[in-house]
């Protein structure tokens, strides 16, 4: 009997030291587990990554340098809507970026010339909105200030912001429609149909319309068509009087018939947000930048 006990307990230690041994290992391997499982994810996460950014196409800043890069060339076939597409990221990039591509500097500055509008300023108003525009730090000679179109318009004269107000509050008085503003210009849309272009150039207020130029009778546009930038808007309207403001107006209606806006409340632009301000202070406010030009 007392054999037979000793036997039994010799089994049951052994089993104990066993069931022991089996539970030491198996914390030690879920401990080692623990320890090597995020190496070992990081690893793969790291290699799949590696393999998927050779597939990946560049990112949108890569894209747009490739796009300067054929700033200045001819022949485009892309579709109308893609191409404007293009030519709008080439079109903010150059003038927002730190420097300008020379044939997009070249084309403003030529426009910069036009100075004959007639908006009826004041001599005293004259002198104040140029001294707002002068007080900034002389220039290298590769370098200008790019002004944005927010700019532009703020300091432009008080006729020139009245005719602003005007075309953008018709056009803005359709249902749907709504305002896009970008460095270069401002946009008005009704859906993702673009339904009027504003931009300023000099001192002359350029409008851009849908429509084709051989539709506009007793009305002088521009057929500016063959710019991609300007494929979906192609008739371009200068407004250098009161009687441009007017036909601008005209203008901005049939652009409404052609796309079938229906009539909507009337609209009214807070001119107060276009109060003139001196050009550093719009270079504090981010609406003024220092470029260098490339020659």
């Amino acid at each position: 009997m007392n054999v037979l006990l000793a036997v039994d307990t010799t089994a049951a230690v052994a089993a104990g030291v066993a069931i022991g041994l089996i539970v030491a290992a198996a914390v030690f391997g879920i401990v080692l587990l623990a320890c090597i499982l995020p190496a070992i994810r990081n690893k793969a996460e790291k290699t799949e990554a590696e393999e998927t950014a050779g597939n990946e196409e560049p990112e949108v800043e890569e894209r747009v340098t490739v796009a300067e890069a054929e700033a200045c060339t001819e022949g485009q076939t892309e579709e109308p809507a893609a191409v404007e597409a293009v030519e709008e990221i080439k079109a903010e990039k150059n003038d927002g970026g730190e420097e300008a591509v020379t044939c997009a500097v070249a084309e403003e500055d030529v426009e910069e010339e036009e100075d004959d509008v007639e908006d009826n300023e004041s001599e005293e108003a004259r002198v104040a909105r140029l001294a707002a525009i002068s007080s900034a730090p002389e220039l290298e000679s590769n370098q200008r200030y790019n002004r944005s179109f927010a700019a532009r318009l703020i300091q432009s004269s008080d006729t020139v912001k009245e005719w602003y107000a005007m075309i953008k509050d018709a056009a803005l008085s359709y249902k749907g429609t709504r305002s896009s503003s970008a460095w270069r210009q401002e946009k008005l849309y009704k859906g993702r149909a673009l339904f009027v272009k504003l931009a300023i150039r000099g001192r002359t207020l350029c409008v851009y319309f849908p429509v084709n130029v051989g539709e506009v009778k007793n009305i002088e546009v521009e057929d500016v068509s063959d710019k991609p930038v300007h494929a979906a808007t192609p008739a371009l309207f200068r407004i250098k009087k009161d009687v441009h403001a007017r036909q601008a107006l005209e203008l901005v209606a049939m652009s409404a018939e052609r796309l079938g806006l229906e009539a909507g409340k009337a609209h009214v632009t807070d001119k107060s947000e276009y109060a003139l301000q001196t050009t550093e202070q719009l270079i504090e406010a981010g609406l003024v930048k220092l470029v260098t030009v490339k020659k």
